[in-house]
């Protein structure tokens, strides 16, 4: 791979951080814009998930609580942005889990 398709001073930057709450837990999802194009037209970008409160809840897309992985950034403009895509990847893989059906989208007050 040439210098013209990775830039790592990109990578090195501080994550952006935001904080949701999704069906009562909270989680942080940091997010790295793209920094490389493995692909002739999409840039890769880095994205985590933590559920901080309760710390490490299992989520939908991990059972551990943490979660990272790299994305085509389309994927992420896609969906208006790092929480969009968190947001839609959790209720995607919730819809397919009989678990997370059944549980309630937010907890009783």
């Amino acid at each position: 791979m040439d210098e013209e398709n990775l830039d790592l001073k990109a990578f090195s930057r501080e994550p952006r951080r935001y904080e949701i709450t999704w069906r009562g837990i909270v989680i942080e999802v940091r997010y790295r814009p793209p920094f490389a194009r493995f692909y002739v037209e999409h840039p890769i970008a880095y994205l985590e998930v933590t559920s901080i409160e309760p710390k490490r809840a299992p989520l939908p897309i991990t059972k551990t609580g943490y979660v990272s992985r790299v994305v085509e950034g389309i994927h992420i403009e896609a969906e208006g942005g790092p929480v969009g895509y968190v947001q839609a990847w959790l209720e995607f893989r919730a819809a397919k889990s009989a678990k997370w059906r059944q549980r309630p989208l937010a907890p009783p007050e």
